[in-house]
């Protein structure tokens, strides 16, 4: 086994090319390693190509070798990856962006709800049974 093998056989759960939990993603990240991931949505959120680790087309084996053979070469690069998955995942899997995520949610759920509540207020029973609309 050649070196790269050597190291990525040490690091395969890091990098694995099928699709997992998001979760188990972060994990690498959030320890200042940088990630190898399948480029979808969900995990472009973390990884951003070529800065905090790299991307590659999910099921697409050369795509995966190529992006294996760049990160095994470059131990810089790596370092510098590293850093920054780490800044990235504090930024936003941190206690801030995650307070911050909770107080966008619970802030939509209440508009939504006082937009329900005054439609229902708008449009009220008649004395007969019918609606009324009170809209104009």
């Amino acid at each position: 086994m050649g070196k790269a093998g050597r190291f990525f056989a040490r690091k395969s759960r890091l990098s694995s090319p099928v699709r997992t939990s998001v979760t188990l993603k972060w994990v690498p990240a959030l320890c200042g390693v940088p990630v190898l991931a399948s480029d979808v949505p969900r995990l472009r959120m973390l990884v951003e190509n070529q800065h905090s680790g790299l991307l590659a087309r999910p099921g697409d084996v050369a795509a995966w070798s190529e992006t294996i053979r760049l990160a095994a070469g470059s131990p810089i690069a790596r370092r510098r990856w590293a850093r920054n998955a780490r800044l990235v995942a504090e930024e936003r899997l941190g206690w801030q962006a995650v307070a911050r995520q909770f107080e966008e949610l619970f802030t939509a759920a209440k508009a939504r709800d006082e937009v329900s509540r005054a439609a229902t207020r708008a449009v009220t029973p008649a004395a007969g049974g019918e609606a009324e609309s009170r809209l104009g």
